[in-house]
């Protein structure tokens, strides 16, 4: 028997059921539930003048337990960290104590501080601006909208400086008080994101 083509673009209506291949929902937020990762939105800078990756309440919320985050970037400046902050009411929480941090970097020394103003997700590792030097993080945040729980996060990030150069960094950090967050920034310790730095930010349901 010969098989007829589909026109699948223009035919087809509904939602394909699980046993098709389908996920068997229609909203992004029902997505979630059955354990995929939504991609709730990417920032792409188009210039040098990005100091802040801001994602806000319109992305933050009850919605998701979890949030999955992936950036590229490189920075305008030299020597610039990668760091992490929470908005608590719409309010960007910058306190001497807001934060810890515990972290492991190859080649150089771990760091593991509960007095901090940001959450350092590349201590000390310095990432570089010149041609084809960068850097890649990912990670989770986790509960962010709980407010009986501590906001934490969970990071990987790798830098590249000159052709065979790399760091590594991996750990955690926590917000120390227990409050829901309904925002969170990403920046550097000095400096802007260069153009074409990137951001991406998922939301998962446990």
């Amino acid at each position: 028997m010969a098989l007829s083509k589909i026109d699948v673009a223009n035919m087809l209506t509904g939602t394909a059921p699980v046993a098709n291949g389908g996920t068997g929902v229609t909203t992004a937020a029902a997505l979630a539930n059955t354990g995929n990762l939504v991609l709730l939105n990417s920032v792409t800078t188009t210039d040098a003048t990005t100091t802040n990756i801001d994602f806000d309440s319109t992305y933050i919320t009850s919605t998701y337990d979890h949030y999955f985050y992936i950036g590229s970037f490189k920075p305008v400046n030299d020597a610039a960290d990668f760091r992490f902050r929470v908005f608590t009411g719409g309010t960007i929480q910058t306190g001497a104590s807001d934060y810890g941090t515990g972290a492991y970097r190859d080649g150089g020394t771990d760091t593991n501080d509960n007095t901090m103003s940001y959450i350092e997700v590349q201590p000390g590792i310095g990432n570089n601006s010149s041609a084809g030097e960068g850097a890649t993080v990912f990670g989770y945040i986790h509960d962010p909208m709980t407010s009986t729980q501590q906001t934490r996060m969970d990071f990987v990030s790798q830098r590249a400086t000159g052709a065979s150069v790399h760091g590594l960094a991996t750990g955690g950090g926590q917000v120390t008080a227990a409050e829901a967050n309904n925002g969170i920034r990403f920046y550097l310790s000095s400096g802007n994101f260069d153009t074409g730095s990137k951001i991406s930010i998922y939301g998962v349901k446990q």
